[in-house]
């Protein structure tokens, strides 16, 4: 199993940053990789949401059903896959701050076969990514307006 952790500090409003990464249509917009995020309904994903996750990887485009089984507004969201290559489960976690919102990201994955081999190199690629794309989300949530976060 993957497991990937990674926390930041966010100069912005726990409200603020949960309505933006509670839902998962703005995923395209700060993660890499990620061709298309639909959800089954606007604004912040809740309990039983379905979404449709269109990523690259490897060089390939993966299609991941997924459903929402967490929203808890301004303090977590856990999504699950139920069908594509692995079993994943991502969990986004807010937490208020003195001086913003502390976001922990955190993703599990279940590779098997070719994959499950795999498994050192695609946590250490994954890993990497994720911590570049946290930091980019962080400067984009603290330099963005008001409205584009709550929009």
């Amino acid at each position: 199993m993957i497991t990937i952790r990674i926390s930041t500090i966010i100069q912005r409003p726990i409200a603020e940053v949960y309505a933006y990464l509670a839902n998962y249509e703005n995923d395209v917009r700060w993660r890499t990789g990620i061709v298309k995020m639909q959800q089954s309904s606007d604004g912040p994903a809740k309990a039983g949401t379905s979404v449709q996750e269109i990523i690259t990887f490897m060089g390939r485009r993966v299609v991941i059903q997924a459903e929402v089984a967490v929203a808890e507004t301004n303090r977590r969201t856990a999504l699950r896959s139920i069908s594509g290559p692995v079993k994943a489960r991502g969990k986004r976690l807010f937490e208020k701050q003195y001086s913003g919102t502390r976001f922990t990201y955190q993703l599990s994955l279940e590779p098997t076969g070719l994959l499950g081999i795999l498994s050192p190199i695609i946590d250490y690629f994954l890993r990497k990514q994720l911590t570049k794309d946290i930091a980019s989300l962080k400067q984009q949530l603290e330099t963005a307006s008001h409205t584009l976060l709550t929009a």
